[in-house]
């Protein structure tokens, strides 16, 4: 009965510690969602009036006509949609290839691909923006999504593990009833892979939503400018008058695609870190 006793009083304590760590993490979202509501004389006050008041939606309603958002969401989307149905189908068919099929010299060739990560992206950006700029697509959205389009390699690596726990017995009844690699893919190892990809998809459009730096070399044309672009135009006009919470607005705004796109797939990913802890 101790036993028990003190296995819940610890379980209750690694609770609390956990509930005060995420809580210390959601303060500066907090903070950032409460300025968006104030007025620019009270977004100053210190220590943070945490709940505003009066309670204002200026700032959701101005942002829209100072900085280019809407385009700005628009074009992030335009570069995301087909980076992730392309560059997932890629990254997938590679990670089934490299997990279930028979082929020559495959953990060499896995693991020279794995060994690219380890190539900082400062080495390749001035290649890739002479090659872009020789084939005239600079200020273009072409080098932001072809790239993507033709895998990730991490995506490839977590599809591939994920894959492993899948059963080779699945695959030889397959063949045996004569489907070949890709009904094989298509119907078997596509939709055991639904968790893994949800999970992955999500990681992955929060990498691409929140790119600043590849935007910022290729994009000229303020049209052109993505979701983060908008946003550093955004806080370069407001920061000389303090428009601080016009600033809040617009980065809330940003966040709303991420965190809908978290609310939809949610329970593929924690299906996904279930099965993936269990492997560990």
């Amino acid at each position: 009965m101790k036993v028990h006793t003190k296995q819940r009083l610890t379980n209750a304590v690694i609770h609390v510690v956990m509930t005060v760590v995420a809580l210390t993490m959601l303060f500066p979202f907090i903070w950032m969602l409460s300025t968006s509501f104030k007025d620019k004389m009270h977004a100053q006050i210190f220590p943070p009036q945490w709940i505003p008041d009066p309670f204002l939606l200026d700032a959701y309603e101005e942002v829209w006509e100072v900085a280019p958002l809407l385009s700005g969401i628009k074009n992030s989307l335009i570069i995301a949609i087909p980076v992730l149905l392309f560059g997932t189908l890629s990254s997938a068919l590679a990670a089934f290839a490299f997990a279930k099929m028979d082929l020559p010299k495959k953990n060499l060739l896995f693991m020279a691909l794995l060994s690219s990560m380890m190539i900082p992206g400062v080495v390749t950006m001035i290649p890739q923006y002479v090659v872009w700029g020789n084939m005239g697509l600079v200020d273009t959205f072409i080098p932001l999504i072809v790239p993507g389009t033709l895998g990730n390699i991490t995506m490839m690596f977590f599809f591939r593990q994920y894959l492993t726990s899948v059963p080779n017995a699945l695959i030889d009844a397959a063949k045996i009833d004569g489907a070949g690699w890709f009904t094989i893919f298509g119907r078997i190892m596509l939709p055991a892979m639904k968790p893994a990809i949800a999970a992955q998809v999500i990681f992955w459009f929060m990498g691409i939503w929140n790119d600043f730096m590849g935007p910022l070399i290729y994009l000229d044309s303020e049209e052109n400018y993505t979701i983060q672009l908008a946003l550093r135009l955004l806080s370069n006009m407001s920061e000389a008058t303090s428009e601080y919470p016009m600033i809040m607005a617009g980065a809330v705004i940003s966040c709303l695609p991420l965190l809908v796109l978290y609310v939809c797939f949610q329970r593929y990913f924690v299906d996904s870190m279930v099965v993936s802890g269990i492997k560990g």
